[in-house]
């Protein structure tokens, strides 16, 4: 995206939302605005690549700019519906438009249809599937980490989606029972069972085999799932689900090289997959379509 573009944007997004308070508009502006000049600044002095490799290193967005303005939540609009966002963390990263625009072509989604958005964060997706799925629809925002969770709450009453989307606080594992769970502050989308750094806290676990019975479910359009390394656990905890034929597609955000080694056994009787997006060994997508003669 050009410099002008950039401005374009930044302008539009000024004169665009209702349920957007003035001042949280003033305030993202003058943060991407001060963050782009920032950014050509440093670039002239030091040149390109020292300056993406240190801004990449320190994890400097424009988000590291509006902290210095604003201390409190920020609500903003985008193409999926109205955010409330920590400025300490990263939620404007992760609901922004640009972030994951690659999974949209993955979406079928259509009215009645029912979802499971596992690893919910703030509701980016669940908002999303929410206005397609309808009021007919369901969708499961599944978020164990507590603040975040109650950010979700926010955002889907704020989009007015409480009768569409029922917000889950648990863990999904392999069984039912408590497991160690950690916190890391500052950027809680990566929030996690597996990755033993931040703070530890308990939480409860359930497993997908038990969501679906405790909401006599037969038949679920998508479980997407976001757990930053427990996916196999997920799959593990969800067993039944799977040889019954309850789901017809899953979307597996996939973060270590073993969970891409042990997970497509599990499924591949069941499901045709394909690895979309993959960009290093412990890292991609997992897209599993249910056989039509399955």
């Amino acid at each position: 995206m050009t410099f002008l573009n950039k401005i374009k944007r930044i302008i539009a997004y000024l004169n665009d939302p209702k349920g957007v308070h003035l001042n949280d508009k003033i305030c993202l502006m003058t943060a991407k605005v001060t963050f782009i000049f920032i950014r050509k600044a440093i670039r002239y002095l030091i040149g390109t690549s020292k300056r993406d490799k240190i801004f990449v290193k320190r994890y400097i967005t424009f988000v590291t700019v509006l902290r210095l303005i604003k201390k409190s939540p920020i609500t903003v609009k985008n193409e999926d519906g109205i955010f409330l966002c920590r400025t300490d963390e990263t939620d404007l990263i992760m609901i922004s438009d640009e972030h994951e625009r690659f999974l949209k072509e993955k979406y079928h989604l259509k009215e009645n249809d029912i979802v499971f958005d596992i690893g919910a964060h703030i509701g980016k997706y669940a908002i999303r599937a929410a206005k397609a799925v309808g009021k007919g629809g369901k969708v499961f925002a599944v978020e164990i980490e507590p603040t975040t969770y109650n950010i979700l709450c926010k955002n889907i009453s704020l989009n007015k989606f409480d009768d569409i989307i029922k917000p889950l606080k648990i863990a999904i594992s392999d069984r039912n029972g408590t497991i160690d769970f950690y916190i890391n502050k500052g950027r809680s989308e990566v929030n996690s069972i597996h990755d033993k750094w931040g703070e530890k806290i308990q939480v409860h676990t359930t497993t997908i085999d038990e969501l679906i019975d405790s909401n006599n479910l037969e038949k679920v359009t998508l479980i997407q799932m976001d757990i930053q390394g427990a996916e196999y656990e997920a799959i593990l905890g969800a067993k039944k689900t799977i040889k019954k034929g309850v789901v017809e597609t899953f979307i597996i955000e996939t973060h270590t090289e073993r969970n891409f080694e042990l997970i497509p056994p599990l499924l591949k009787p069941y499901y045709n997959i394909e690895i979309f997006a993959r960009t290093g060994p412990d890292f991609g997508y997992l897209i599993c379509k249910r056989k039509s003669n399955k």
